[in-house]
């Protein structure tokens, strides 16, 4: 038996679809940070839940807590999509906005210790990594 539809409560979360000058895009991969997490390490955007603030501001604050870059500009709403999986124990949605964002060439990725590599990957193999995440029809408007 499902969850219903009015016990189930839906975050709002931000991510960024930075691309480099060869249209590449930057994916970070998560990893569970305590032994009781029961998920395996898979491939996101930069970004986060809102909670409680405001949209440009988490994601400016998430892009600086994970990849270490401050002066990131934000370009434009580029998409929406409900995730592919669940959070808090499998009950709860997450709808995630994703914004276009430039940061500056020579910036250096400096990874938070909630992830443990990044690459910057061609459009097929970032809808291939983030169809995890993602729904299928959000990955081919990348």
């Amino acid at each position: 038996m499902g969850v219903a539809l009015e016990d189930v409560q839906f975050y709002v979360g931000t991510k960024a679809l930075i691309t480099d000058r060869k249209g590449r895009i930057l994916l970070l991969r998560k990893v569970p940070r305590r032994k009781s997490d029961k998920w395996k390490p898979f491939w996101d955007l930069p970004g986060g839940k809102t909670q409680g603030h405001g949209l440009e501001e988490t994601l400016a604050r998430e892009v600086k807590e994970e990849i270490g870059i401050e002066n990131m500009k934000i370009v434009k709403l580029h998409d929406a999509a409900i995730a592919n999986f669940k959070i808090h124990g499998g009950k709860d949605g997450l709808l995630m906005l994703l914004y276009r964002c430039k940061v500056p060439e020579e910036s250096k990725i400096r990874l938070s210790k909630e992830h443990d590599d990044y690459r910057w990957a061609g459009k097929e193999e970032a809808r291939r990594l983030l169809s995890f995440m993602l729904p299928e029809d959000c990955t081919h408007r990348l």
